[in-house]
């Protein structure tokens, strides 16, 4: 049996095991999405509006495509989990993690690809030299890491190692120049973005090679009355991606 096939199975024993696979979502009731609230350019709240390339690759997959309402909410990302954890909301984009994937389904098709990447201070030339051609995130033992709170993956893949965990990228931008940690674990495009914005781009630099690459899938709580939508939703999703309108909405450079 090939990975692809042994995918499918396990997304379909996911489907069914929750009891709602056969039961039709209803045609009147919102698919509620929850978004990190500072997360751009992926997902944003500003001026009491969601919005971000997440938002937009929504509204054109489920509003425009499929026709259904959605209602987009914006939290810290950890009560944005929170929420699909305890039902009050449908879904999320994210990476699908052990710790996500015991309340939530992830869909098989991807959203979003990336790259996880290192960042450090511009002027810290020596740990420069040292992380140049990093081959294992083992080899980063030893340093101080930081991460924006609810980063599955560093927590996942960092489990028992000190971490630094700041409620935003932001401040976890700011943590990093002020020399509370050595190396900033983060989403590359996101964090680019950030530093555009802050106009740091000189003074927090981007280390090569990326530590992992990873795809955000839509995850749909277990208990979500649109959970059985799930595989209508992979197969528009990939339309998309192959009509090129994945890569219209992202409007961000490959990875």
């Amino acid at each position: 049996m090939n990975s692809i096939t042994r995918r499918r199975l396990l997304y379909a024993a996911a489907l069914s095991s929750t009891g709602v696979a056969a039961k039709p979502s209803s045609a009147g009731t919102p698919l509620r999405l929850a978004y990190y609230d500072n997360f751009a350019p992926f997902s944003r709240l500003r001026d009491g509006r969601v919005g971000g390339i997440f938002v937009d690759i929504m509204e054109e997959l489920l509003v425009r495509r499929l026709g259904l309402r959605v209602q987009h909410e914006a939290f810290p990302w950890a009560r944005a989990q929170q929420r699909v954890r305890l039902g009050e909301a449908d879904g999320f984009i994210t990476v699908p993690t052990p710790e996500r994937l015991v309340y939530a389904v992830a869909g098989e098709a991807w959203v979003t690809q990336g790259r996880l990447a290192m960042f450090v201070r511009a002027e810290a030339s020596a740990l420069r030299q040292r992380l140049q051609g990093l081959k294992s995130p083992d080899e980063l033992a030893g340093l101080r890491l930081g991460a924006y709170l609810g980063n599955g993956w560093v927590k996942a893949r960092f489990a028992g190692q000190e971490v630094h965990y700041s409620p935003s990228r932001q401040h976890a931008l700011r943590m990093l120049l002020a020399d509370r940690f050595d190396v900033l674990l983060d989403s590359a495009n996101a964090t680019q973005a950030a530093l555009r914005a802050a106009g740091l781009e000189r003074e927090v630099v981007e280390l090569a090679p990326a530590l992992d690459s990873n795809e955000t899938r839509l995850m749909l709580g277990r208990h979500s009355p649109h959970l059985s939508r799930l595989p209508q939703i992979d197969a528009e999703l990939r339309r998309m991606q192959r009509d090129g309108a994945l890569a219209r909405l992202s409007q961000l450079p490959p990875d």
